[in-house]
Parts: structure tokens; sequence; C-alpha cells
């Protein structure tokens, strides 16, 4: 009776290799959104009351729209 073990690997998913892979693909997806929110969060909060008014925002409304903004 003939046996054949197949043991090559493939990039499905399930692998340890794919596991790292999607562990630090997670971690750079979080730094990029981290960047995205504190950058948009210093900009607006370097705006006068003044400037917020203007483009119909309230100061208090800063938070919100940089999570929103960084898909947080």
């Amino acid at each position: 009776m003939a046996f054949v073990q197949n043991t090559a690997t493939t990039n499905d998913g399930f692998g340890f290799a794919s596991k790292v892979y999607d562990f630090f693909a997670g971690i750079q997806t979080a730094a990029r959104k981290q960047k995205v929110y504190a950058d948009t969060y210093a900009e607006l909060s370097s705006l006068t009351n003044r400037e917020l008014a203007d483009i119909g925002i309230g100061r208090s409304d800063i938070k919100a729209i940089a999570l929103d903004q960084a898909g947080l």
C-alpha cells in the first residue's frame, strides 16, 4: 500500500505565518488610526473658537470628530 503525505503549506489564513502577519498588520493599522486621530485633534484644537464657529464645530465636538475621522 502506498502512502503519500503532502506537507506543502499555503497562506490559507490558518498557518502560523499568516497569524503573525495579521498581528503586525493590525498593529500597523492601529498606529495609522492613532496618527490620524492625533493629527486631527491637534489641528482642530489649534483653531480659535471663532474659527471653529465659522466651520460649524464646537470645541466640545473636537474629540468626536477626530475619533470619527480616524475610524475609531
